[in-house]
């Protein structure tokens, strides 16, 4: 809340301001004279003063002067607001006085308000510059102030009443002096208690001290600096308090003893010798015998030294860390100026030092194009407040190769979320884009390759394909003629032979179909590779009742006890699917057939972006240190004579599943069954 303190021997007319301020948000401090005026805004300083002209004690044009030549209050606007007995020269003269508002009093409360609002805003942002007094010299001052004062006594003669009430009027102006001395008595009392009651309640060290050093008195936050009573700092005097040997402080004295006034930091001494650093505030008044006395200020350093030099060493340390980044950073104003610049950045630029760079634009860095973009780089990121990052860019350097960076620019705001300027990243990708290029040509160059690979696979699937009919025939013409003739040696000589023949016409015959069986499980197997994948969408839930009706009799249909649960529905390759469920479901019920209550349960989930189905039997199981093998061509666990097979059905499985980017595992214990999971992709994309 902005202060204002109000300068009126008038307690009605105090009072009158006091409201309306309050009334607009201002804090009032209020004075009767200019005396009082003075003592307060030293301690207490307002962000203006508003005085009145005739006081007692100390006039308004008198605490201009004194307000004006002290350099902490001079920095504070001063406006006159009057009305008793205006005349031209009377702001003329208060201006030549250093005020910087001359009033005249009636104002409307918004107007009044709003010149005192401007006034500290003008103030603040240097529009109305600080008024020194006119260099008048003492005979000129005194003559113009007594002129003045002459002024004022006509024209109070002219407003009297007619000359015949002189008298009169003199009796009773002399009647209200007389009570205004009263007044003035009594408000220099309450001044005095005023005074005193600030002075012991003040959370700041006072110190009341002769120009020689004699200390009269000190407020109790002086004695707990100090860590003494009262009593011990008048005794010990000045000297013992202030370290001497401190060479600011001969100066700080000088300046005192030649203004007035002096403020600046000097190193002081508690009472076990412990020295600390303070800000010491002395000025020189004059008491009521009017006596040399000085009011000293003194405000404790020891928190903010600690805190400064924290800050200079984080400073330190971040700026150690920055330097000896291996990336370029800096950090530019809201104008695009360099004002921070690491090493990395000096070496990327060609600089030896900052101060090449300091205070400059790219423009101005960079004579050129690269100059040009990245300044209207810094401007767009400056004025739409918004991030740059990872941009490629370049620059050539003094030989004229390319350097290519990647760069990142993020603005930096201030409390109030104003841009202030921006801060850069940057890195050398030269080798980097000379290695991209080098693995663009090597990709280019495998891409010719796997084209050419590729065509020669498809020219050898189509030679495998027709020596796998080719085989396929040759192998399944004797076949034929042996399967032919034990079937004929079965039926037709069924009663000549004797049972032994009939045990080896059935091997023969049980082998031929087996012998056909490999052959059509290992055609399959090498066509997967080879046939083209048809897409379509596949209702998992009804292939898989389908697939068990063909694959099963009637009478192990009735034994098996088998689940299928709700399944997701995929796309895929409808044969190639089928023939999945196809190999697991007769694998399935091979290997449970030897129990006497077979369960099979096919169920299925999404779980992320796949599908996982799943067939689970309380068959024989398997020693998990085999899986492995379990997926293998003609690997086998179990015994061949027990189980039939051609050890080929789980190999097709994995093939199929691996063709549509899906995956196949299985989890098992002996004697306690198996299940064979399988995964693939929710999308519709199929390997080709």
């Amino acid at each position: 809340m902005r202060k204002i303190l109000i300068v009126d021997d008038i307690e009605e007319n105090r009072y009158m301001l006091e409201s309306l301020i309050k009334g607009f948000g201002f804090k009032p401090i209020s004075a009767s004279n200019g005396a009082e005026a003075l003592g307060l805004a030293l301690s207490n300083p307002p962000d203006i003063i508003i005085s009145d002209i005739l006081m007692p004690v100390m006039d308004g044009y008198t605490l201009c002067r004194e307000w004006k030549k002290d350099k902490v209050l001079k920095n504070i606007p001063f406006v006159f607001y009057t009305a008793t007995y205006t005349h031209p020269k009377d702001e003329e003269f208060a201006m030549n006085l250093g005020a910087d508002k001359f009033l005249i009093k009636p104002q409307e409360p918004e107007t009044f308000i709003a010149i005192i609002n401007q006034v500290i805003r003008d103030f603040k942002t240097n529009k109305i510059e600080i008024h020194e007094p006119s260099d008048m010299g003492d005979f000129n001052l005194l003559k113009e102030y007594n002129e003045t004062l002459i002024r004022k006594m006509e024209d109070r003669m002219l407003k009297s009443e007619e000359s015949e009430k002189k008298i009169r009027d003199y009796a009773a102006q002399l009647e209200k002096e007389i009570e205004q001395r009263n007044l003035t008595t009594h408000a220099l009392k309450g001044s005095e208690e005023k005074y005193r009651s600030i002075y012991e309640n003040s959370g700041v060290a006072i110190l009341l001290t002769a120009p020689d050093g004699q200390i009269y008195s000190a407020n109790d936050s002086a004695c707990q600096l100090f860590d003494r009573t009262e009593e011990e700092i008048c005794k010990v005097g000045r000297n013992k308090l202030i370290d001497i040997s401190d060479q600011r402080w001969s100066p700080l004295l000088n300046k005192r003893k030649k203004t007035g006034h002096a403020i600046g930091e000097l190193t002081l001494i508690k009472k076990d010798d412990t020295k600390f650093q303070a800000e010491v505030s002395s000025v020189i008044f004059l008491d009521k015998d009017n006596n040399e006395r000085i009011c000293m200020v003194i405000r404790d350093l020891t928190d903010q030294k600690l805190a400064e030099e924290t800050i200079r060493q984080e400073r330190s340390l971040l700026r150690t860390l920055i330097d000896n980044l291996p990336h370029a950073i800096y950090i530019k104003d809201n104008e695009g100026r360099k004002l921070i610049a690491n090493f990395a950045d000096l070496s990327l630029m060609k600089c030896s030092s900052e101060a090449e760079i300091i205070g400059k634009t790219d423009m101005e860095i960079f004579d050129n194009e690269n100059g040009a973009r990245g300044y209207a780089e810094d401007l767009s990121v400056l004025q739409s407040g918004q991030p740059m990052l990872n941009h490629e860019d370049y620059f050539s350097d003094e030989e004229g190769k390319q350097h290519w960076r990647l760069i990142s620019k993020i603005p930096l705001f201030d409390e109030h979320k104003h841009i202030i300027g921006l801060v850069g990243f940057e890195h050398d990708v030269t080798e980097l884009k000379k290695s991209e290029e080098k693995i663009r040509k090597m990709n280019e160059e495998l891409e010719k390759r796997v084209t050419e690979r590729t065509m020669e696979l498809q020219i050898a699937n189509k030679e495998l394909e027709t020596f796998s009919y080719s085989v396929s025939h040759d192998l399944r013409a004797p076949l034929r003629a042996i399967g032919g003739f034990s079937r004929i040696l079965t039926e037709e000589y069924q009663e000549k032979l004797d049972p032994e023949g009939r045990r080896i016409c059935k091997v023969i015959s049980d082998n031929t179909r087996k012998m056909d069986q490999l052959i059509d499980d290992l055609l399959a197997f090498s066509r997967i590779g080879s046939t083209e994948m048809q897409r379509s969408d596949i209702d998992m839930t009804m292939l898989v009742n389908s697939v068990f009706i063909e694959t099963t009799n009637e009478n192990e249909r009735k034994k098996i006890s088998f689940t299928i649960e709700k399944l997701p529905s995929t796309k895929g390759d409808l044969n190639l699917i089928k023939q999945v469920w196809v190999n697991l479901i007769s694998n399935a019920v091979k290997f449970t057939s030897t129990r006497e209550l077979p369960v099979i349960t096919i169920g299925g989930k999404e779980e992320d972006n796949r599908h996982v189905y799943y067939i689970r039997d309380n068959g024989v199981g398997f020693d998990m240190k085999y899986e492995d093998k379990l997926f293998k061509v003609f690997q086998r666990l179990h015994d061949i004579k027990k189980f039939k097979g051609t050890g080929v059905g789980l190999a097709i499985v994995k093939q199929i599943i691996n063709r549509h980017d899906g995956k196949v595992w299985a989890v098992g214990e002996i004697d306690k069954g198996a299940t064979i999971y399988f995964s693939l992709p929710k999308n519709d994309i199929l390997s080709k």
